[in-house]
């Protein structure tokens, strides 16, 4: 059955500047780190993200990669002996 009238409304999909204004300044601060460093791969960043994501995932260790098409590839190659069983991927 319909009302013979229609409303407009309008649903936020996603709020990204909601989510980004209150860490704004610290991921200004992290980019600049990164760009004045020159170290865009495996820098002290990578590091530091790699040891917080393995305390997160109550692990010894977590490795950073750049694509799921990566993480794909690292769990075949590890499927086999001498690291079989021993790698997990995880997705958010």
């Amino acid at each position: 059955m319909t009302t013979g009238h229609t409303a407009d409304v309008t649903v936020p999909l996603l709020d990204l500047q909601a989510q980004y204004q209150p860490i704004r300044d610290e991921i200004l601060r992290a980019i600049t780190r990164v760009c004045d460093d020159q170290r865009f791969i495996m820098g002290p960043e990578v590091d530091a993200l790699e040891r917080e994501l393995a305390g997160m995932l109550e692990t010894s260790h977590a490795i950073a990669v750049s694509s799921g098409t990566l993480v794909s590839i690292n769990r075949f190659q590890c499927s086999t002996p001498p690291c079989a069983g021993r790698v997990n991927s995880t997705r958010s």
